[in-house]
């Protein structure tokens, strides 16, 4: 796939979308080698389950994808932008490697269904807010 950039300005919509292509896709995976996973990239999408092996993710990445169910990051990945898995009221689980040392805000906020995230390394700097986790708060 090219690169693209999202414009506020814009549908906000990715490159695929524009033609309905999100819904005919249900897996995604980033291999190694990728070192950046652009902001808004799977925004919206059908996806349900997620490899990613990139250094580093941007923002709002799979935000408000109703069908995301589970994530798996590998090892190697360093960073986690804001708001990526936002408002996915489907995910259940993400697996998130010792190799993240910053997790964004807001990346579960309205993820209702999450009940295993792990692990996080011991060193990770992680912004917390309110309503992040609110399945595993009880």
């Amino acid at each position: 796939m090219p690169d693209y950039s999202y414009s506020s300005s814009g549908r906000g919509y990715a490159p695929w979308d524009y033609a309905g292509f999100s819904t005919n896709f249900h897996r995604v995976v980033v291999e190694s080698g990728v070192t950046y996973l652009g902001d808004y990239s799977f925004l919206r999408s059908h996806v349900e389950t997620v490899y990613i092996a990139a250094a580093s993710m941007g923002d709002n990445i799979f935000q408000e994808s109703p069908y995301l169910r589970e994530v798996e990051l590998a090892e190697g990945v360093t960073s986690i932008g804001g708001s990526n898995f936002r408002e996915s009221p489907n995910l259940t689980k993400i697996n998130i490697p010792g190799s993240v040392q910053t997790i964004g805000g807001y990346n579960f906020y309205e993820t209702p269904g999450l009940t295993s995230i792990g692990p996080v390394g011991s060193g990770a700097s992680i912004a917390v807010h309110l309503k992040i986790f609110p399945s595993l708060c009880g």
